[in-house]
């Protein structure tokens, strides 16, 4: 993954080892949750707050023109972000063109 897309950056918080397999995005996604809501004769009214996604729920890109969706399972690579944090480049001028043969990320 890191091979073909050379400029991903890290993420630490709900996109960690989250990525696109398409276009290597790991800005944005649509994933479809499950919520809470009232339900009347009028319509409904959803809870805003608590949410819920798992690996088998649907997941799009929202980067550009990609659109490439599937389920969050597909978008998972375990252990990217905890590789991505060895990168030695990132203060490089030219950091997110790759790698320097020092980084331990070109080494793979």
């Amino acid at each position: 993954m890191i091979r073909k897309f050379p400029e991903m950056h890290c993420n630490s918080n709900c996109l960690e080892n989250i990525a696109c397999p398409i276009c290597g995005n790991r800005d944005e996604f649509k994933v479809e949750v499950l919520t809470r809501a009232s339900l009347t004769d009028d319509g409904t009214d959803a809870e805003v707050g608590d949410h819920e996604y798992s690996e088998n729920s649907y997941i799009e890109c929202f980067s550009g023109t990609c659109r490439h969706h599937g389920r969050v399972r597909d978008f998972t690579f375990p252990g990217l972000d905890e590789l991505l944090s060895t990168c030695t480049c990132r203060d490089l001028s030219w950091y997110g063109k790759g790698h320097a043969s020092a980084c331990p990320i070109s080494q793979i």
